[in-house]
């Protein structure tokens, strides 16, 4: 992956000659998620389009909790405002002619 910025473009980061880019070890290093451990946890087919969460081979070890890999994916919750009446007169919003 590579990212080209031109001019002074440098979307709020800092830009390419500020970043420091590390694997994990070095970032443990800086004392960030030290007691980390990276390890495959044998899911059957986790990538899109198969989403198969599912563990072929049994939980992979101490600390992983299993869990129902039906519920894993993607997923599109509805968001439900609250119920809060209003303090103050409010119109319907006509995209057509509300401009």
């Amino acid at each position: 992956f590579r990212v080209e910025l031109k001019g002074d473009q440098n979307n709020g980061c800092g830009g390419p000659k500020l970043w420091t880019l590390l694997n994990f070890a070095g970032w443990q290093d800086l004392g960030e998620d030290v007691h980390g451990v990276v390890r495959d946890p044998g899911f059957r087919a986790p990538g899109y389009p198969n989403d198969d969460y599912s563990l072929p081979g049994g939980t992979p070890g101490v600390g992983f909790v299993p869990f129902d890999p039906n519920l894993a994916g993607r997923s599109d919750p509805e968001i439900m405002p609250p119920a809060v009446a209003a303090t103050f007169p409010t119109e319907t919003f006509n995209p057509a002619t509300g401009y």
